[in-house]
């Protein structure tokens, strides 16, 4: 966002004709400049490209809810002398505040499997849905929709947290979030989560199938901790039945890397039968437009992909790299020509 900050100093009893001047010393960030006949520094930060992704890890890394990109000297000099003071550039730490993944649920190898991770010091505050019937009702209404999901939550001590009907554990919990599912045959689960790797599984009750939803909300922004990036792995149909993941983008411009994996799958240990031969890819903004597109990765930005050190493995997939406003975007996976198969769809957030 623009910004503009112009140095003052106190004008009382100054001689007219004795004029403040005002100077800065130091390097100002990329995309800022300074006038010195107005005082003021003024411009729109550029962040610099990133080499590294938030680690995906629990070792209880720092993520500050605030991150230096610079600071100056300010002089303020006339007859008297010079005043110095120092200006520190803050910025807020992009925050993904919304992961979720739609696709068809199936059964087997084949449910739809949703990992998030959290980085940083401090346990978070979030809320876990699996949504199903309630498709059926949205707009555009989606044909097929799960029935009665299931929901379990994986934590990496092995604790697994189960939810049938959401309001059958924690209601008023979850009635508090003021996200409750719409309705009581669709899952939820709050929860405080210390940093590290969680697992989402969504199955359709009874063996049940259909298309189904899962969401992962922070509800706790403050805390000195961040959801890192979220991934989901699920069968890969055509027309309304392909992979589609959302994200809510919160302060500051984020920069991420969205993946879709498929073939390097039947390479992964344990092995993926049925992997999607090859994908594409697709990054729409809030209006549903196409902000991004890719089939092969290293077709475009093959430079800023590898600069990750997180690149696909596979020449067949698909990865995009993004600078994201706040706001809501949606990345679909398809199979190319049409084909279908188990895939991966990823999003990072890359350290600013």
């Amino acid at each position: 966002e623009p910004f503009s900050y112009t140095i003052s100093a106190p004008v009382s009893g100054v001689d007219p004709g004795d004029p403040t001047v005002f100077s800065i010393g130091g390097e100002l960030p990329p995309g800022l400049t300074f006038d010195a006949t107005t005082g003021t520094i003024s411009g729109t930060y550029t962040p610099p490209m990133s080499k590294a992704i938030q680690a995906p890890s629990s070792n209880g890394a720092s993520v500050p809810s605030k991150s230096v990109v610079g600071s100056v000297q300010l002089f303020a000099t006339n007859s008297h002398g010079t005043a110095t003071k120092t200006l520190v550039f803050l910025q807020a730490v992009p925050q993904l505040l919304n992961i979720s993944t739609r696709m068809q649920v199936l059964t087997g190898d084949n449910v739809l499997i949703g990992g998030f991770i959290i980085t940083g010091n401090a346990p978070k505050k979030v809320i876990l849905r699996a949504i199903g019937p309630s498709l059926s009702e949205a707009n555009p209404a989606v044909p097929g929709a799960l029935a009665d999901p299931v929901l379990e939550l994986h934590e990496p001590d092995g604790t697994v947290i189960t939810n049938d009907n959401w309001k059958d554990t924690q209601e008023s919990e979850i009635e508090a979030t003021q996200i409750a599912p719409k309705k009581e045959e669709e899952s939820a689960i709050v929860a405080t989560l210390a940093p590290g790797a969680y697992t989402a599984i969504v199955r359709g009750k009874d063996g049940g199938t259909g298309i189904g939803l899962v969401e992962v909300y922070d509800f706790d922004q403050a805390a000195d901790s961040t959801l890192a990036n979220i991934s989901a792995r699920g069968f890969v149909d055509t027309g309304d039945n392909v992979m589609i993941g959302g994200m809510i983008i919160g302060a500051g411009t984020s920069q991420v890397l969205v993946r879709a994996i498929g073939p390097s799958l039947a390479n992964a240990n344990p092995p993926v039968p049925g992997a999607l031969a090859d994908t594409t890819l697709e990054l729409h903004d809030k209006d549903g437009a196409i902000i991004g597109f890719n089939d092969d990765w290293r077709d475009s930005q093959q430079v800023e992909i590898e600069a990750t050190q997180t690149e696909p493995k596979s020449a067949k997939e698909s990865a995009i790299v993004a600078f994201l406003t706040p706001g809501n975007y949606t990345a679909i996976v398809r199979g190319k020509d049409n084909t279908t198969g188990v895939a991966l769809v990823e999003v990072y957030n890359i350290t600013p």
